[in-house]
C-alpha cells in the first residue's frame, strides 16, 4: 500500500436554504437527498444524471475518479486517493458537476497530503507529535468558510425567461420526463426539475422502503404512504379550509452533545487508520439507526392515535367521507431530512408540537455504544407552525432557530443542573428540549430572539420598561422533556405546559354547561391580552372579573399552581440571568417572573393532545 495518501474533504453549506427554497414537497425531499448523495455517493448520483440528461456528452469528461477509501459523517465527507492527480481530478470534476447540475449549492472543499504510515486520521494518544489529519482539514474548512467573500452570482445573461423560484434560466420540459411523473404548471430551472426527479425517487423508493416497508413496528406496511402535495392541496382547498386546518408544522431536530460523543469515540485509540475508518463507519451507522428507529416508532404512534387527530385536520367525518377514505392509509407527515442526528419533517399544524414530543421521547429510549458503554440519546426540537402558503425556507430557518434555543437553554442551565445533581462533569446534564412558534396569517419572523424580546415581555412596577432584562417573560419556552427519573425543571413540557393546557380545555368544556361559572373561550383570550400589561394588571383583572379556574377531579391537587398567573425563577449565584427553578420547589421573593398560562393560551387553537409514549 502506498505510503503517501491524498485527501479531499468537503461539505455543503447553507443546507436548509437550499432544501426549502420552494414550497414544493418533492423539491424539498429531492434537495435533501441531493445533499446526502453528493456527500455519501456522488459517483452514482452524477452517473445517473449523465444517463438522463447528458447522454450525448463524453462521460469521461465529468466522471469522478474512484477513491480507495472514504469517511462520511458529521456533515462532511473525506475521500482518500493514492495519487495526487486523482485527488485533484476528483475535486475539479465534483465542482464542475455541481455547477453544471446544482448551481444553487454552496460547496467548500480542501485538499491535504498525508503519510499513511506516520500520520493518523484521529488524535494519537501515545504519540502527540503525529498529525491528526481529519481535525487539521476541518480547521482548514472552517478558515475557508470564514474567508467567504461576497460575490455576485450571474444567474443568466438576461435573455432567458427566469424561473420564479430560483432566478435561474428556465428549461423546457425535457422529453424524457413523462407527464405522469411531473406536471409543470410553469417553466422552471433545470435544477428544480432534477430536484423534483430525485424527490420522486426518494419518496417512492428510498423513504418508503426505509421508513414504511422496512418498519418492524408497522403491520400491513405496504398499504401506507407519506403525505404528498396533492393531499395538502385537497385538504386546504376552499371546500375544506379553515384557519386552523390550513397550517403546517416544520420540525427541525438536532442531536445533543454529539461533538462530545464523537470526541469520546476518537479518543478511545485505534490500531491504525484502517481500523479507525471501519470503527467510524460503524459509529455513524449506529447513530443513523437510532434516529431512524425513533422515526419508525413515531409513524406507528401517529397511526395508532388516528382517532385523536383526524377530525381536527379533515373536519366533520359525515361531511367529508370521501376525504376520510382517501386519507385512510396516509401517514400524516413527510420526511425531508433524515441524515444521522439531523432530522427535519413536515406535518399538519395542529399536531406538529406533539409529533415532535413523541419523536424526542422515542429517541430517549435509544443509545449508542462507545468503548463498551451505552450512551443514551437526546436532542432539541424546533417547531415552526406556519400558514401552508408561508415560504418554506423562512419556516425552516425559524424551526432551526427554535431548535438552537433549546441547546442554548441547556447550556445556560448547565451550572444549575450540576448543583442539583451534585457533580461538575464536563459533559453536564443532558435531556431533550422543545421550542415552538406560531406564525399568524400575514406575519413573518426572521429573528426569533428579537421578536420575543419585543413581544413576549411585560412591564411591572419595578421595571416599567418591558424591554428590560428583568421584565416578566410571557413565555417559558423552550420546555424540558425529561426522563421520569430526573429532577423536573419547572418549565417542563408535560408537567407545566400540558397541565396548563388541560386546565384551560377543562374550563372550556365546563363553560358549555348550564349555570357554569367556568371561564369560556372569550375570557381566556382576554386573559392572554391582559398578560401583556404586566403582573399587577393581571391580578386586578382576575379580581375584577372574578376569574376562577376550575379543574377536573383527576387533576385536583396535582400540584398547587393553577391559581397563580406568574412564577418567579430565582437567579442563581452562577449568574444565570434567566433564572432556574425546579418543579414543586418553594416559592421565592426575588427572581425573574414567568407567565404560567400564556404559552398554552397561544397554542389553544393549534394543539391536539396525543397519547403518551411507551416502550415498543
Amino acid at each position: 500500500m502506498a505510503s503517501r495518501k491524498f485527501l479531499v474533504m468537503y461539505e455543503v453549506s447553507q443546507k436548509q436554504n437550499y432544501i426549502f427554497r420552494t414550497n414544493r414537497l418533492l423539491e424539498n425531499t429531492g434537495g435533501s437527498y441531493v445533499i446526502r448523495d453528493i456527500t455519501e455517493n456522488p459517483h452514482e448520483l452524477f452517473r445517473t444524471l449523465f444517463d438522463s440528461f447528458d447522454s450525448s456528452i463524453e462521460v469521461e469528461r465529468f466522471d469522478l475518479p474512484k477513491p480507495e477509501k472514504k469517511i462520511v459523517g458529521g456533515g462532511s465527507a473525506t475521500y482518500i486517493f493514492n495519487q495526487e492527480e486523482e485527488a485533484r481530478d476528483f475535486s475539479r470534476k465534483l465542482s464542475a458537476n455541481i455547477i453544471r447540475y446544482f448551481p444553487g449549492l454552496e460547496l467548500f472543499l480542501v485538499q491535504e497530503e498525508m503519510d499513511w504510515s506516520q500520520d493518523t486520521l484521529y488524535p494519537s494518544i501515545n504519540d502527540g507529535h503525529k498529525t491528526n489529519v481529519i481535525n487539521k482539514m476541518k480547521g482548514m474548512l472552517s478558515e475557508k468558510k470564514d474567508r467567504r467573500k461576497q460575490s455576485v452570482f450571474q444567474e443568466s445573461w438576461g435573455v432567458q425567461q427566469a424561473c420564479s423560484s430560483s432566478g435561474l434560466p428556465t428549461n423546457p420540459k425535457p422529453s424524457f420526463i413523462s407527464k405522469q411523473d411531473i406536471k409543470n404548471v410553469e417553466p422552471r430551472a433545470q435544477e428544480l426539475i432534477m430536484k423534483e426527479l430525485v424527490g420522486l425517487s426518494t419518496r417512492d423508493y428510498i423513504y418508503n422502503n426505509r421508513f414504511i416497508y422496512e418498519n418492524e413496528f408497522l403491520n400491513n406496511a405496504e398499504q401506507y404512504s407519506f403525505l404528498q402535495q396533492n393531499h395538502l392541496e385537497k385538504i386546504f382547498s376552499e371546500d375544506n379550509s379553515s384557519d386552523i386546518k390550513s397550517y403546517l408544522s416544520i420540525i427541525s431536530i438536532d442531536g445533543n452533545a454529539m461533538g462530545i460523543k464523537v470526541q469520546r469515540f476518537v479518543n478511545q485509540g485505534f490500531k491504525d487508520n484502517e481500523e479507525y475508518i471501519k470503527e467510524y463507519e460503524d459509529f455513524t451507522k449506529n447513530i443513523d439507526t437510532a434516529y431512524t428507529k425513533a422515526f419508525k416508532k413515531t409513524i406507528r404512534h401517529l397511526l395508532d392515535d388516528r382517532s385523536l387527530w383526524e377530525e381536527s385536520i379533515f373536519g366533520d367525518k359525515r361531511k367529508n367521507e370521501q376525504l376520510y377514505r382517501e386519507m385512510e392509509h396516509i401517514i400524516p407527515l413527510r420526511p425531508v431530512i433524515l441524515s444521522g442526528d439531523d432530522v427535519s419533517f413536515i406535518t399538519f399544524g395542529v399536531i406538529g408540537l406533539e409529533v415532535a414530543r413523541i419523536y424526542l421521547q422515542y429517541l430517549q429510549q435509544e443509545s449508542i455504544p462507545i468503548e463498551g458503554k451505552d450512551y443514551y440519546l437526546n436532542a432539541c426540537a424546533g417547531v415552526a407552525i406556519i400558514p401552508h402558503r408561508y415560504p418554506f425556507w423562512l419556516g425552516a430557518n425559524l424551526a432551526e432557530q427554535l431548535c438552537d434555543n433549546g441547546k442554548k437553554r441547556l447550556q445556560r442551565d448547565r451550572e444549575d443542573w450540576n448543583l442539583v445533581n451534585g457533580h461538575n462533569s464536563s459533559e453536564g446534564y443532558d435531556t431533550c428540549l422543545i421550542d415552538w412558534q406560531v406564525i399568524e396569517a400575514g406575519g413573518a419572523i426572521e429573528n426569533i430572539e428579537k421578536f420575543r424580546k419585543q413581544y413576549y415581555t411585560a412591564p411591572d412596577s419595578s421595571s416599567p420598561d418591558s424591554s428590560s432584562p428583568d421584565s416578566p417573560s410571557l413565555t417559558m419556552r423552550p420546555y424540558y422533556i425529561q426522563d421520569s427519573k430526573d429532577r423536573r425543571h419547572f418549565a417542563n413540557y408535560e408537567d407545566t405546559f400540558c397541565y396548563a393546557m388541560e386546565i384551560i380545555q377543562e374550563s372550556l368544556s365546563q363553560s358549555k354547561e348550564d349555570n357554569s361559572s367556568s371561564p369560556g373561550r372569550s375570557k381566556w383570550k382576554e386573559l392572554r391580552n391582559v398578560y401583556h400589561r404586566g403582573i399587577e394588571a393581571v391580578e386586578d383583572w382576575v379580581l375584577l372579573n372574578r376569574f376562577t379556574v376550575h379543574e377536573s377531579q383527576e387533576n385536583k391537587n396535582k400540584n398547587d399552581i393553577k391559581d397563580q398567573y406568574f412564577y418567579k425563577f430565582p437567579i442563581s449565584e452562577r449568574g444565570n440571568s434567566m433564572g432556574f427553578r425546579l418543579l414543586k420547589s418553594k416559592p421565592v421573593e426575588n427572581g425573574k417572573d414567568y407567565a404560567f398560562y400564556y404559552d398554552a393560551l397561544e397554542m389553544i387553537d393549534y394543539f391536539v393532545r396525543l397519547s403518551e409514549v411507551k416502550s415498543l
